[in-house]
């Protein structure tokens, strides 16, 4: 049945349903782990406790007037806030900070996360529901694609960086804009994708720009696939449309992104990041061999270094995406289009040029490998390719070479060290991925069966053990990479507002605060939390933020008020 067809209820259920598993999953793991709102822990660590929470309060006063956008003195010696605002605000799920206190941030922060990675789920969802629209004929092959949209919701790049909640917009919006690339390529739909494009670039300009450069990646592999379809004699002519069609859109998706894109260009004139790093050419040309994707496909990988980018989107997902390959439903030319996209998005991830131009020419110094989610989606994709063909039993080998090239693969790169912790937690993905092979194949046999019940409960386990799946690939990052200091920021929020209320009160005259002492202070002395005077909209010589003003840094340091950092 198409989409366009009249749906069922059932049919609603499982159009919702990776939105409604990342709800209970993410939900339960709060509940468990005492996460903000249920307890002191918070996915607000790193940058996001340093940082964002700060310039969520900063957000909060200017919608409520007590602070500038143009122009604001609680920026270091004072001076414009459009790059802060454009970078880190224009999301609207930053609206949803109006709703909170200052002092319960973390739970706007945690609760923002999680929606974010339903709206990941779901827009996934969509995209191939569409994009395989004619070959999804049966209802069990849309609960497959839904699991796989549950995985790309909850994939290692949005949990291991969810610290840096803005980026988590691109992982939603790229579905959006490689559906409308496709419907540019196929239908003509010139207006859809100049609307996804305009709005990735506003609601975060940062993985917008990511998003419009993979964009012409992903217009290449759809191009193959259309002009594999076409008659001889017709496919260059198509080629060349599909390219000039997707061009017009894209300069109008700019055009309208522009309206965050322009002031922020002109507000980094004056920044250090307002420049490219040319250098980075001159680096070594190979990153990391291949196999370093392999290498990092385990639960808990650490994606973000040099060694090779942590892409985990599920056991699921790695099962559909080898099984493509083997498979021979899928004709020999579109196999070839599938490793292309497999093998070209590989490379953006191994080859240094391709890396600097996805870290938008500068060198990111941490969070390696900030477009991470392109490679997700693009195993997810190849995946669902598999799984809106498979038909009946007869896939069952396919299923099985599928599974055991995983195992192999996956092993490969590691030295067989079962004491270390990175073998055991490649153990248990093997393990996840052989029961979800398993799983599959009985699938595979309440079908042929045609029996009601076994279905369902063949249905009902394989989305549990997806469920736990996930759910154990997120937990991993909670345990690891969280704040617990929920309830004393609320106490430090508190007593901060009415110091700051308290010092205005006494004073009529105009004043600067050099601050001395923050929150959060490590063994040295030192602080990385110097963003008090945007939280509380006091005047200030401090401040921490992606866009600063080298100026006002440099002449600071010559007067004696000396950098912590860069």
């Amino acid at each position: 049945m198409r989409l366009k067809d009249k749906i069922k209820p059932s049919d609603i259920l499982i159009l919702l349903m990776p939105a409604l598993l990342t709800l209970v999953v993410v939900l339960v793991l709060f509940c468990m782990k005492k996460y903000a709102p249920f307890g002191n822990n918070s996915l607000a660590w790193m940058d996001g406790s340093i940082q964002y929470l700060d310039i969520y309060s900063y957000f909060k006063d200017l919608i409520a007037g007590k602070n500038g956008l143009s122009y604001s003195f609680s920026k270091t010696l004072g001076g414009c806030m459009i790059a802060i605002f454009t970078y880190y605000l224009t999301s609207p799920f930053s609206l949803l900070a109006l709703f909170f206190s200052k002092e319960n941030l973390h739970s706007f922060f945690d609760i923002t996360l999680m929606l974010k990675f339903m709206l990941a789920a779901t827009t996934c969802n969509i995209f191939l529901m569409k994009r395989f629209e004619e070959e999804i004929n049966k209802r069990y092959k849309r609960i497959l694609i839904a699991l796989l949209s549950f995985g790309y919701g909850l994939c290692q790049f949005n949990v291991a960086q969810c610290c840096n909640i803005m980026w988590i917009d691109g992982a939603y919006m790229l579905p959006l804009v490689l559906l409308s690339v496709f419907r540019v390529v196929r239908k003509n739909d010139f207006w859809k994708l100049s609307l996804t494009v305009g709005f990735t670039i506003i609601f975060n300009w940062y993985t917008g720009a990511i998003n419009c450069l993979f964009s012409a990646f992903w217009l290449l592999v759809e191009l193959l696939f259309f002009a594999s379809d076409q008659p001889k004699g017709t496919k260059l002519k198509a080629v060349v449309n599909g390219i000039m069609k997707y061009a017009i859109s894209m300069f109008f998706g700019v055009l309208i992104g522009g309206v965050a894109l322009m002031p922020t260009l002109w507000a980094l004139g004056s920044s250090g990041r307002g420049g490219f790093d040319w250098w980075l050419f001159r680096d070594r040309f190979i990153l990391s061999p291949f196999y370093s994707i392999a290498r990092n496909y385990y639960y808990g990988a650490e994606g973000s270094h040099y060694g090779g980018p942590a892409l985990y989107v599920g056991a699921l997902a790695a099962i559909g995406c080898l099984s493509a390959f083997v498979t021979d439903r899928i004709e020999i030319k579109k196999k070839l289009i599938l490793a292309f996209a497999f093998v070209g998005c590989g490379l953006l991830f191994i080859v240094n040029p391709a890396f600097v131009v996805f870290s938008l020419f500068k060198n990111v110094g941490s969070g390696w490998f900030r477009y991470g989610y392109v490679g997700c989606l693009t195993i997810v994709f190849i995946a669902a390719a598999f799984f809106v063909c498979i038909e009946s039993e007869k896939y069952l080998k396919t299923l099985i070479i599928g599974s055991v090239l995983c195992t192999l693969i996956l092993l490969f790169p590691h030295e067989l060290n079962f004491e270390s912790a990175e073998m055991k937690q490649l153990l248990l993905t093997i393990f996840a991925i052989l029961i979800i092979a398993v799983l599959l194949m009985f699938l595979l046999y309440s079908i042929k069966a045609e029996n009601a019940v076994v279905h369902r409960l063949a249905v009902a386990l394989l989305v549990t053990i997806c469920a736990v799946d996930m759910g154990y690939s997120f937990v991993i990052f909670m345990d690891k990479q969280h704040a617990g200091d929920a309830d004393y920021y609320a106490n430090y929020v508190e007593n901060e507002v009415k110091q700051i209320e308290a010092i205005k009160d006494g004073d009529n005259g105009t004043y600067r605060i050099a601050q001395n002492l923050a929150r959060s202070q490590s063994l040295g002395g030192l602080t990385a939390c110097y963003n008090d005077a945007l939280a509380y909209d006091y005047w200030s010589i401090s401040g921490y933020t992606s866009s600063p003003d080298d100026i006002e840094r440099l002449f600071l340091d010559r007067v004696g008020y000396r950098m912590n950092g860069d």
